[in-house]
């Protein structure tokens, strides 16, 4: 048992110290109508990975829920998890966000930009997040980053598709 434990910290010191990820896709939509959807944090339920796949998760909004400084905090039925924040709002082009764990960990970032081409929109999101020297935590992210790569593609696909 101590060899399998001595293995877990080795193996856990060897995966990366960060993760990062992004992904574009093209969408038959504007900007104007992209960046609206996504800097109002309470349309988030209509496409969002997370809120659509954990129909448990409880969100409580912060005095803002659109634009710069928009927050909510989520969670499930006894504790908060975490809490996302709106750190950057360049209209129609850039809405970065700070998603802050429950944890020793610092903030991860995300984001979105929209770059109009014509009547189409190029539309990236990507997600960065430290995992520190803590091998548990190098653990944690490989598994969350799998996890993030089937948010981010889902977001983008459902952004698209959202009437």
């Amino acid at each position: 048992m101590g060899g399998l434990i001595v293995a877990f910290v080795v193996i856990g010191f060897l995966f990366p110290a960060s993760y990062q990820t992004k992904l574009d896709l093209m969408v038959d939509k504007s900007d104007t109508s992209l960046y609206t959807t996504v800097s109002d944090l309470k349309t988030w339920k209509k496409w969002s990975y997370w809120e659509v796949t954990d129909t448990n998760m409880r969100i409580t909004y912060g005095e803002k829920s659109q634009g710069l400084g928009a927050a909510y905090t989520w969670g499930d039925k006894e504790s908060d998890i975490g809490t996302l924040t709106i750190v950057t709002a360049e209209p129609y082009r850039l809405i970065e966000y700070e998603a802050k764990f429950d944890t020793d960990l610092p903030p991860a970032k995300g984001w979105y930009s929209f770059k109009k081409m014509g009547d189409r929109t190029l539309v990236e999101s990507g997600f960065y997040m430290e995992h520190g020297y803590n091998p548990l935590n190098r653990w944690f992210g490989i598994l969350f980053g799998q996890e993030m790569d089937k948010a981010i593609e889902h977001n983008l696909y459902a952004l698209r598709d959202l009437r």
